[in-house]
């Protein structure tokens, strides 16, 4: 209808929106340089992905993927042994909000999703997955929510176990118990074949009375005298001199 001059027109129109849009993708590359810096890592942009940043943040490693809008998906490792599952409505998505009062990783997954206008956290298998938050591309903002992540990823570290007890209960030596010197071993344990010094507490097994030092007869689980077979030992004692025993 226009002729000439429309299709004029349209190809101005044009190079102005493919000008528009490559702004735009310089203003996300920036950004996205710009975080990948604040996490001492790099951004990348795939051919037929969407661009991501993989960095590191206080000991873990942190990726991030941005889906466009100021939206990123954020993954991280977690705390093993650690399983939250929390989502948001598309209302809450929408809206966003004040959070309510709550404690612990629930509590605190459910106030992050919130705050940013995530749909998803899920942390299962030692991995921590945060979908669809909106921190929008200022590095501070989006930095800031990484280390939010990584903090709750690293909640509650548990302690360390506890020292596993020995099953044969061994006493200790009293100032009751009379023990004779001794020169030299005179008896040897049958599962490491090292001699039972005299004042080392010895356990024996019931069916042989053979002696045993007290972690051998655990780590052999029984006797280890060919033809025994005794599971169960008669309870802790002192070695004696010349291979006498003095029980505690």
């Amino acid at each position: 209808m226009w002729g000439p001059f429309g299709l004029l027109l349209d190809l101005v129109f044009l190079a102005g929106e493919r000008a528009e849009a490559k702004q735009r993708a310089r203003t996300v590359r920036g950004a996205l340089d710009a975080i990948a810096r604040g996490l001492s890592g790099t951004a990348w942009v795939p051919w037929f992905r969407k661009p991501r940043i993989e960095g590191r943040l206080d000991g873990r490693e942190v990726q991030l993927v941005y889906r466009g809008q100021g939206r990123f998906d954020v993954r991280c490792s977690a705390r093993s042994g650690t399983e939250l599952d929390v989502a948001t409505g598309w209302l809450a998505r929408l809206f966003g909000g004040a959070t309510t009062a709550a404690s612990g990783p629930e509590g605190e997954a459910r106030s992050l999703l919130r705050r940013y206008r995530g749909s998803r956290l899920r942390v299962r298998a030692g991995r921590l997955e945060l979908r669809r938050v909106r921190p929008g591309l200022d590095p501070q903002a989006v930095l800031a929510l990484v280390r939010e992540v990584v903090q709750l990823a690293g909640a509650g570290s548990p302690q360390r176990d506890a020292p596993i007890a020995l099953a044969v209960p061994v006493p200790v030596p009293t100032p009751r118990m009379q023990i004779a010197p001794v020169e030299a071993p005179t008896l040897r344990c049958p599962f490491c074949h090292d001699g039972l010094e005299q004042d080392a507490l010895v356990v024996h097994c019931a069916s042989c009375d053979a002696p045993y030092h007290p972690t051998c007869f655990e780590e052999a689980d029984g006797c280890a005298i060919p033809g025994c077979g005794g599971r169960r030992a008669a309870g802790g004692r002192v070695q004696g001199p010349d291979g006498g025993r003095v029980k505690g």
